[in-house]
């Protein structure tokens, strides 16, 4: 193989392990945005339980769980990205830092 069609393939690798890196990401970005998302949710039920005066207690508790996994959720997501990161190391195009370590 010519030094060109190795560095072609490295580049290429490159571009699927950032898509690879994205989609880990995305992950964590969803997973972050179902955790706002409950915690709005909890805010509501207790401002309607305050303004009515009707004991919402069992909503809450739906919702402080959804919350509870949802935490959990982010975390096995942010662990699941480390991994990725590691695994699936970012390419600059530039063959020497990766080679030397210099990155």
């Amino acid at each position: 193989m010519k030094k060109i069609e190795l560095y072609e393939q490295y580049l290429e690798q490159g571009i699927i392990h950032q898509s690879v890196r994205q989609r880990y990401d995305e992950k964590v970005m969803l997973a972050e945005r179902a955790l706002t998302d409950a915690k709005i949710k909890l805010d509501e039920v207790f401002h309607v339980e305050m303004a009515s005066g009707i004991d919402k207690s069992a909503e809450k508790a739906v919702a402080r769980k959804a919350i509870e996994q949802a935490v959990k959720n982010v975390e096995y997501a942010m662990e699941e990205r480390a991994v990725a990161h590691v695994h699936f190391p970012e390419a600059d195009g530039n063959i020497r830092n990766t080679l030397k370590g210099d990155k």
